[in-house]
């Protein structure tokens, strides 16, 4: 029964409070959550794995410190609940939306993007990634516990991967070539990597208990350097770069959005290290918006695309009739 996964029999705003956002261990920095070798002051395997992780925290009672410390704290945990229901649902929505009623041809009948199929089909793909975030989130009471390789997580990223890189194919200005296959293969890669290395790592447990070791040790120090994430990691890199740098925009367009969208990630992935090393749960909430707003900038910069072209063609007309000049020269 040691890694038995089992629905947890409560939800994390029951037991969420001031002192359960600024959490940290009591020893000190972590490099992870979960027990090892090497961080032997950690939450076991054996909790961490049946969603037995609670935060019950306490603010005291009858002060008005008290009061405004509840009130604060319900409203983080609303806005963190909001942001992942947002990511999963409206933003997904919303780009599926923009793309089929945008028209991705210019006045001469030329293909704006290489396939606005692609592009579609992107957005349920990033849609059920982050839905299995969100069940990740419930299943551990929405306390973020680091990079665990679980198959909600391989199902998150490698998600995340292969819909970022069918948003890169479709934008793309000209027939991607051989990156058509490579990218949806990395990101295969990227799902089978998260969910082997969750596999082995369980086994290494079942071995441990069988030989009457440390099982909770045993996994803690399986996953305490998330290599197979790595694969999911650099292919978002890569199809992120390519969708800012391979669409037909601007170069001023493409190199702000690339520059907002760094910044986004930067504040997310920021966010993440920093929580999991300080086990500050109020942190979860800026990595939350920084991949919102990475998703954002990507949604707004997919429909730029459209909307300047048609402003061009606009702008072009006027100058043929002598009636204004250029909107923007494309390079």
């Amino acid at each position: 029964q040691i890694l038995k996964m089992v629905w947890p029999d409560r939800f994390a705003t029951s037991g969420f409070a001031w002192d359960c956002l600024q959490y940290r261990m009591n020893n000190g920095t972590l490099v992870n959550f979960v027990k090892s070798n090497n961080n032997p002051y950690g939450y076991a395997a054996s909790l961490t794995q049946t969603g037995q992780i609670i935060c019950d925290g306490h603010n005291g009672t009858g002060t008005f410190a008290s009061i405004l410390l509840f009130i604060v704290t319900f409203l983080w945990v609303a806005l963190l609940i909001i942001l992942h229901l947002l990511l999963s649902v409206a933003l997904t929505a919303f780009g599926a939306n923009m793309i089929l009623q945008s028209n991705w041809v210019d006045k001469d009948n030329n293909k704006l993007v290489y396939s606005p199929n692609l592009m579609v089909a992107a957005m349920p793909v990033l849609a059920v990634a982050a839905a299995a975030e969100v069940a990740q989130h419930i299943f551990d009471n929405w306390l973020y516990l680091g990079l665990v390789p679980t198959y909600y997580l391989a199902t998150f990223y490698g998600g995340l991967a292969l819909g970022q890189s069918l948003l890169a194919l479709g934008v793309w200005h000209s027939p991607p070539g051989i990156w058509l296959k490579i990218l949806p293969f990395a990101s295969l890669l990227s799902f089978l990597s998260i969910a082997m290395n969750g596999e082995y790592c369980v086994l290494q447990a079942q071995n441990a208990a069988r030989t009457n070791t440390h099982p909770d040790l045993a996994y803690g120090t399986c996953i305490e350097m998330p290599y197979s994430f790595i694969p999911a990691f650099v292919t978002l890199g890569v199809s992120t770069v390519f969708l800012f740098l391979k669409g037909q925009n601007t170069r001023s367009m493409q190199y702000k959005s690339l520059c907002i969208a760094v910044t986004c990630l930067s504040i997310g992935i920021g966010s993440s290290v920093l929580l999991t090393r300080t086990g500050w749960q109020w942190l979860h909430v800026p990595t939350a918006g920084g991949f919102f707003g990475l998703f954002f900038v990507e949604l707004i910069f997919v429909r730029s695309i459209a909307s300047d072209n048609a402003k061009y063609a606009e702008s072009k007309k006027d100058v043929e009739h002598g009636e204004g000049r250029p909107f923007f020269i494309r390079s």
